[in-house]
């Protein structure tokens, strides 16, 4: 099998900063797409097609990212063994890092040369044209030592990927020529979809540098002659890239994956933290300052009333299900729970709970079951969709009131990454934290 001789790589390094607050938490490869992890959907085809082991270089939240490919690879039985991790304490770019990897590993093992290694992106949710591009693999000849996927776009861009009028090679890059020029040559626009192969000779003249996989591979292939083959995907291809909040949902929404966890948590009550303030000086409030107990509970009968009306006026999309607890949100609630501990025991914290917590129950749940949250049609387009992540309490906090039942609560609010306040309702992304498994 040619993949049992071929190195897969799946590229994680990158920052994600246009998917806040959800990368401050997580980058972008560990965001879940359904109940896996974004890199770990495209590591899993690559194993699935017979590659012994999957590399996968780091740089942001390292340690996060790892944690949470490995217990999600463990929930689909993949060993761990079968996912290895090389962090890039500078990173290195596309080129760089594949690179790195191919090289020293291929050192470690005593390889004569590297061998041919097929690459693709960790934040690209895609199925990936295994079986088109291996098969062109396997019959190229000396000089075709590349290959690379792409896609179809109406007009030229800066990133655009010159094929020939065939699709059957890459001629060129961005500026290596004009619009006018490519099509007096017959050439047509494509755009790269960060699926490829390159050759074990390429890779092994490659200097580990920081630089793109174009500028590294490409460029310098077909400046001595060598000739790029080109695998067209088609224009109904499953493609996303999850960069933005928009394109992440609409890629959820497309893909149409449900929430197998709704029916579990959906028949119990749910609790929703709205509060526009920081949560942490919420609960730092003095026992003087706290209302009496009815004048609480009106308080918040009229609350929970303005929040729904709010809520279910918007559209509700199931994002994903995070297999562990980010290590920044645990910090976050552990410091919370904390400060609310030491301001006396159940009671205070009930009555905390009330100040903080809008009650709802399944009428919050009407709808689409298949979400757990109603979802107008037509939503993802309007841009009007807000999508929710779960993830079972950390057990370090599993016995705490505040956590006996669903707690629904906008992740702008942990992270306090937004202003002005009134920012966390509308925030794209919020978290449900579930009580853990009977």
């Amino acid at each position: 099998m040619l993949t049992e001789k071929m190195h897969g790589v799946v590229l994680c390094a990158g920052l994600g900063s246009r998917l806040r607050p959800l990368t401050s938490v997580l980058p972008k490869p560990a965001v879940p797409v359904g109940d896996l992890p974004a890199a770990l959907r495209n590591a899993e085809q690559l194993l699935s097609a017979g590659f012994a082991l999957v590399h996968c270089n780091t740089h942001y939240l390292s340690t996060e990212l790892e944690e949470q490919m490995k217990s999600a690879a463990l929930s689909r039985g993949w060993p761990s063994e079968k996912i290895r991790f090389w962090n890039e304490p500078e990173i290195l770019e596309t080129g760089g890092g594949i690179a790195r990897i191919v090289q020293e590993y291929s050192s470690e093992m005593g390889h004569e040369r590297p061998w041919d290694t097929l690459v693709v992106s960790g934040d690209i949710v895609a199925d990936i044209p295994l079986n088109k591009m291996l098969e062109r693999w396997s019959k190229r000849s000396a000089s075709e030592t590349a290959l690379m996927a792409s896609l179809p776009i109406d007009r030229p861009r800066k990133d655009v990927t010159w094929v020939d009028v065939s699709q059957n090679f890459v001629c060129g890059f961005g500026a290596d020529a004009t619009p006018e020029d490519a099509k007096a040559q017959g050439l047509l626009p494509r755009i790269f979809s960060n699926h490829q192969i390159i050759s074990g000779e390429l890779l092994a003249s490659a200097k580990i540098e920081k630089r793109s996989s174009i500028d590294l591979f490409y460029r310098n292939a077909l400046r001595r002659g060598d000739k790029i083959l080109h695998v067209p995907l088609d224009e109904k291809a499953i493609w996303f890239d999850i960069g933005t909040p928009e394109s992440y949902v609409r890629c959820l929404s497309t893909l149409g994956l449900s929430n197998d966890h709704s029916e579990r948590w959906s028949r119990s009550g749910i609790q929703i933290i709205t509060n526009q303030e920081s949560l942490l000086d919420s609960i730092a409030e003095p026992r003087s300052s706290l209302p009496h107990r009815d004048q609480a509970k009106s308080k918040n009968d009229s609350l929970e009333q303005s929040c729904l009306d709010k809520i279910n006026n918007q559209s509700w999309q199931w994002l994903g299900h995070m297999h562990r607890f980010p290590d920044r949100l645990l910090s976050e609630l552990e410091r919370v729970t904390r400060r609310v501990g030491e301001m006396s025991g159940d009671e205070r914290d009930e009555k905390l709970a009330s100040l903080l917590v809008i009650q709802s129950h399944t009428r919050f749940l009407k709808g689409n079951h298949s979400s757990g949250l109603p979802a107008q049609e037509g939503a993802v387009q309007s841009g009007l969709v807000r999508g929710y992540l779960d993830v079972s309490a950390p057990p370090s906090l599993q016995g705490r009131s505040l956590f006996a039942t669903p707690l629904f609560i906008p992740l702008a609010l942990l992270v306090q990454s937004f202003e002005p306040s009134n920012l966390a309702l509308n925030n794209p992304f919020w978290l449900l934290i579930t009580p853990p498994k009977q």
